[in-house]
């Protein structure tokens, strides 16, 4: 009999609780039964635990405080609810290292697919969330994201759609996924064929084209001919759980619509916050109390492993959030200066922390997601959007007509970065994405390499991990 103060136990009971009154079936006797243990390493006694209902797939073992942890009842559970319960082991591990996110749970068959809410280097954010949760053994990964470029990737302003790409691959006979060999049609540009050549990810189109009821039967495709046991809602920053009237909200149209194409699919879906407001869109304060309003609870956080994951990608993705949220996870702390708008991000300890939320909550909590449901239509989804903020897609036109041109000799070049880095100095800023940097220059096509040569900087100088260090530029550059 185990100590009622024992951790182990306490998760086990939470178990058994949330399982209460499922109807158990007859025990399969050529199967083994796993070997059970308490946190504290100890046995416990096979016989003790039930399996519960017919398997949808092989029973697998799960940690008990997964439950707990997202704090929404056995439906948390891949598969396990009235309509579809599953076999169920449930195990409690050691922990393998001191860390407040050691015994999170690990569910080694369970298919999870990722939607990047805002595409781009959500996309990206994946792949990262994915290191930070480890529940899946899946590779390659399962990620669903629109094609929207910044405009200096693609010039014409909104998102890609399925006609808006050749060359896709299908999936249960429907063109879906991006593969190496995929290309835009022109004149649209599209970052996520090279993307999926570079990770080990498979990339999945979802088209904004068609409205939430559009995308929801894209998703409803994935889960049925992938496999698939739980969505993923990632989005890095944390405006995704914003109510939609925050005044420094920049692109609630992306967001909103992933949210509201989510709904009412026939698996778990989890909204995934990773670096809480490091997209430069709503400050630390507001997104934490949305996070308070949405009931997230902290999950993990981003470290140099997840850092390792993208390092390569980096070195020539254009994302400036996913860049932030990595140099925070090798210890970059400080100010950080992102987009034209000259906006400032603080990078701290706090900055490296990955959320999770229930669907519900964030939907429940949005000015926007429940009139977005029988969107059909782009437009559709523009003209809700539109009574309670400003889309992304309105600022982009706007943008589209004030391109700037990349003019200048090597020389001018030089000389605009070095100003900026003077001045940026000068505001407090410590670091700036490289983005922001060729920005500055107005000179968008310079790789990292071509800025060292012109500053006169060595190979791997001036940069912690993908951003530039101010300081080190105008030091090489003296």
């Amino acid at each position: 009999m185990w100590a009622r103060s024992q951790p182990g136990e306490r998760r086990i009971d939470r178990v058994r609780q949330l399982t209460e009154g499922m109807r158990p079936r007859r025990e399969d006797p050529t199967r083994s039964r796993p070997q059970l243990k308490t946190s504290a390493g100890a046995q416990l006694d096979p016989e003790s635990t039930t399996r519960y209902g017919p398997p949808r797939h092989p029973p697998r073992t799960i940690m008990a405080n997964e439950w707990l942890l997202s704090g929404t009842g056995y439906r948390t559970l891949p598969n396990l609810s009235p309509a579809r319960p599953a076999a169920v082991h449930v195990c409690v591990y050691p922990r393998k290292r001191a860390s407040p996110y050691a015994d999170r749970c690990h569910t080694p068959v369970m298919r999870t697919l990722y939607v990047a809410a805002g595409g781009g280097g959500d996309a990206l954010g994946g792949l990262m969330v994915h290191g930070v949760i480890g529940d899946t053994a899946e590779v390659p990964l399962f990620i669903a994201t629109y094609a929207w470029e910044r405009l200096r990737i693609d010039p014409s302003p909104g998102p890609r759609g399925i006609s808006g790409f050749q060359g896709l691959d299908t999936v249960g006979g429907e063109p879906l996924e991006i593969s190496p060999s995929s290309d835009t049609v022109p004149p649209g540009r599209s970052t996520l064929p090279r993307l999926a050549a570079a990770s080990r990810a498979r990339l999945f189109l979802l088209d904004p084209g068609i409205g939430a009821v559009g995308m929801r039967r894209q998703l409803a495709h994935m889960v049925d001919h992938l496999g698939i046991d739980r969505v993923d809602v990632v989005d890095i920053g944390g405006d995704v759980i914003a109510a939609g009237s925050e005044l420094g909200l920049l692109s609630p149209l992306a967001d909103a619509l992933a949210l509201a194409a989510c709904r009412d699919l026939e698996v778990q879906v989890r909204v995934i916050v990773a670096g809480p407001a490091l997209d430069g869109e709503l400050d630390e304060a507001t997104t934490r109390r949305n996070l308070q309003a949405v009931g997230a609870a902290r999950i993990g956080e981003v470290g140099p492993g997840e850092y390792a994951a993208v390092r390569d990608i980096l070195a020539w993705h254009p994302t400036e959030a996913t860049a932030v949220l990595a140099a925070a996870g090798i210890g970059v702390r400080g100010v950080v200066e992102i987009r034209r708008s000259f906006i400032r991000v603080e990078v701290t300890d706090n900055s490296t922390g990955v959320w999770a939320a229930r669907l519900k909550d964030v939907i429940d909590h949005s000015l926007i997601v429940e009139d977005l449901g029988d969107t059909e239509t782009l437009a559709d989804v523009e003209d809700v959007v539109g009574r309670t903020a400003v889309s992304e897609l309105d600022r982009e036109r706007q943008k589209a007509l004030n391109l700037p041109k990349e003019t200048g000799s090597s020389e001018d070049t030089t000389r605009k970065i070095r100003d900026y880095a003077t001045k940026a100095k000068d505001r407090e800023v410590d670091f700036i994405t490289h983005r922001r940097l060729v920005e500055a220059a107005h000179a968008p096509g310079l790789s990292p390499d071509d800025v060292r040569r012109l500053m006169g900087l060595r190979a791997g100088e001036a940069m912690r991990g993908p951003l530039w260090d101010l300081s080190a530029i105008l030091h090489g550059s003296g």
